[in-house]
């Protein structure tokens, strides 16, 4: 019996795996007295390729490497324990001397893309004599995570600072973006991951943080290896003759270096700096609101009144608890407020007034006429014509012909006024005013 198991090391996903024949060979063997030795029953490489080809087949075997993990695993005086999946004939180990004892394990090594379409292809139903341990089916659990953020287009171009030989490195990057459910998920993946997947760290680095920290790393790992594969036969900036790396413009470099597999960006300290504190103020407008807040700010869109007579339709502004979504704040209520502490239904919200603002000024880049709002001191509604309500509606900030041909007819239609010769050639209101659609150009 065979049982496989999988390390991520925040670059590479290594593969080892036990064996039960190997096992009771080792078990008879005398123990050396090495202070790290090489793990009595882990698989050779070979053996080790061709168990991995049953399951993701020949090719993906090719474009693995060797490494080697010294790992802390459950050891007796005999030897490593195996691991729960592991079946023996026997089992008379005596627990009570057990303690952790560092263990050399040759692996199979998968780059990013890679692991992912491995993880993604194991197979329901193994092949006789293989079994996955905990670590395998955690990080395939993962990998399906990490493949429905991918999916749902959930992840961000970002800038990441490394330092490298006493210099900060600029490299651009994907990561994913996790808001709602999401962290949820993500909490709780961090919270059941086996211990076993850990295993190759030194004690002092074992901190609370490290699973959390270690699958966000595997998201944004394999999220921006999937990408730059996807876009590499795309241009992303307009081709330039004679120019090197260092005459193009930052912005180019960026897009160029998330599409390529040179991430690295070229200029002078300062520029890069520069650039870099403005593109986290521009990602920051886009990333969602923290989770752990009491209250956001949200928009409601009205019809118009009949009573006033009015076609304007008005988005007003409100406060809305993020535990209770039909808790709201009108923004009038929150500008009547002098002091720092809003207290509305036995609720309190901290700072309203600034929150408000803070987030109307981020709205303005999803949606610019907001910005008309704001030349007021205390800014409550928007209004809007009908063209402008559909397209924001639409999740855009700007009103596309293809926007007034939509709400054009229930506009319209009751308008236009047919004459008794056009009654009798079967013409009526809507057939009119979508033959001017038609016929009508757009500018």
């Amino acid at each position: 019996m065979i049982v496989l198991h999988t390390i991520w090391d925040n670059t590479k996903l290594h593969i080892w795996a036990e064996s039960s024949e190997l096992a009771a060979t080792a078990a008879s063997s005398r123990r050396t007295k090495q202070h790290t030795r090489q793990h009595p029953f882990a698989l050779a490489r070979d053996a080790l390729m061709e168990a991995v080809g049953q399951l993701s087949g020949s090719l993906l075997v090719k474009s693995t490497g060797s490494g080697t993990l010294s790992m802390r695993i459950p050891s007796t005086s005999k030897g490593p324990l195996p691991s729960p999946e592991l079946i023996l004939e026997k089992e008379n180990e005596d627990l009570s001397t057990a303690g952790f004892e560092q263990w050399n394990i040759l692996t199979l090594t998968l780059d990013a893309h890679t692991a992912l379409d491995f993880l993604l292809s194991l197979p329901n139903d193994l092949p006789h004599g293989i079994a996955f341990g905990s670590s395998l089916r955690f990080w395939s659990e993962v990998a399906k995570f990490s493949f429905e953020l991918i999916t749902r287009q959930c992840f961000v171009p970002t800038m990441q600072e490394t330092r490298q030989n006493g210099a900060i490195v600029y490299r651009a990057a994907w990561e994913v973006v996790l808001a709602g459910d999401d962290e949820e998920r993500m909490h709780l993946l961090s919270t059941v991951m086996p211990s076993v997947c850990l295993a190759f760290l030194p004690p002092g680095e074992k901190k609370t943080s490290v699973p959390h920290d270690s699958v966000l790393n595997f998201l944004n790992a394999v999220t921006d290896a999937f990408i730059r594969e996807s876009l590499s036969s795309i241009t992303l900036t307009p081709a330039r003759r004679n120019r090197t790396t260092r005459n193009v413009p930052l912005p180019e470099q960026w897009l160029q270096a998330l599409s390529s597999d040179d991430s690295k960006l070229t200029a002078s300290a300062e520029d890069l700096k520069s650039f870099s504190t403005g593109m986290r103020s521009w990602l920051t407008q886009i990333r969602p609101v923290d989770q752990d807040a009491p209250f956001r700010t949200c928009f409601r869109l009205d019809v118009p009144s009949e009573d006033e007579n009015s076609s304007d339709w008005h988005i007003n502004f409100l406060l809305q608890a993020n535990d209770d979504r039909s808790l709201l704040v009108p923004s009038e209520r929150v500008w009547k407020e002098r002091s720092s502490t809003l207290t509305f239904l036995k609720r309190k919200f901290e700072n309203p007034q600034e929150r408000l603002l803070a987030d109307l000024g981020k709205a303005t880049r999803l949606f610019p006429a907001i910005e008309e709002s704001l030349k007021t001191a205390r800014p409550m509604e928007l209004s809007l014509n009908t063209e402008q309500a559909y397209a924001f509606l639409r999740g855009r900030g700007y009103v596309t012909p293809q926007d007034v041909k939509s709400i054009g007819m229930d506009v319209l239609r009751h308008r236009v006024a047919i004459t008794y010769e056009a009654e009798a050639e079967d013409k009526t209101s809507e057939t009119v005013v979508q033959k001017i659609f038609d016929e009508l150009p757009v500018p």
